[in-house]
């Protein structure tokens, strides 16, 4: 991590990280290195990214339920050429 920061300029990754209360939590990392006399010191900086997995996960369950729910409807729907009604004439030919 820490070379490809050095050798691009930056580099931004995902990491789980660790609270004071030993919970574990994601974090987003970003390194940046900055030019400092005559060398690359790396500037970094994260991000508790909780609240985003949180809702990536409730936006993924409810596209689930959605889909889940479209493919049920079209399951229980006949296709549109059954729900016309004939005629009597349509079916004698008459």
């Amino acid at each position: 991590m820490i070379a490809v920061a050095l050798d691009r300029g930056s580099h931004r990754f995902e990491w789980l990280a660790q609270r004071q209360d030993h919970t574990e939590f994601p974090a987003e990392v970003l390194l940046t290195a900055i030019p400092f006399k005559e060398r690359k010191v790396l500037h970094a900086v994260w991000r508790d990214i909780t609240r985003r997995r949180e809702a990536e996960q409730e936006l993924s369950k409810s596209r689930e339920a959605l889909l889940s729910q479209s493919r049920s409807a079209q399951l229980d729907s006949p296709p549109p050429s059954a729900t016309r009604l004939s005629s009597p004439t349509e079916i004698t030919g008459s």
